[in-house]
């Protein structure tokens, strides 16, 4: 029973931590999109 509850605990850390370093992921992605298309509204204000 023990063996059990430490292989279901290793593998509930295992998806928390990867979901966790995929949102961390996404997040710092979306961030770069969003300052990119700031950036070229900028440009595109300025040009035209």
């Amino acid at each position: 029973m023990v063996i059990i509850r430490t292989v279901a605990w290793t593998v509930g850390l295992a998806v928390a931590r990867a979901l966790l370093e995929y949102a961390v992921e996404h997040h710092a992605e979306k961030k770069s999109e969003r300052k990119m298309e700031a950036k070229q509204e900028k440009h595109r204000l300025r040009k035209g």
